[in-house]
């Protein structure tokens, strides 16, 4: 998992989603710097927002996301 204010690389995980007794990862679109909106163990909505990555300048996107 990460937390508010890491750097994360594109395809890095960042969170894996618990549904229905499985877990689903997360990873990042691209690089770059990345906000929580969410904490662990939180129940979330579908489609709720649970983080962003802000990305870095000249950030490449990550292969099969």
């Amino acid at each position: 998992s990460v937390a508010t204010g890491d750097t994360v690389a594109a395809g890095q995980e960042l969170a894996v989603v618990e549904a229905m007794k499985m877990e689903h990862p997360v990873t990042a679109a691209v690089a770059g710097v990345v906000t929580v909106h969410v904490a662990e163990g939180d129940a979330v909505a579908a489609q709720a927002l649970i983080a962003v990555v802000e990305p870095a300048e000249h950030a490449a996107p990550a292969e099969n996301t």
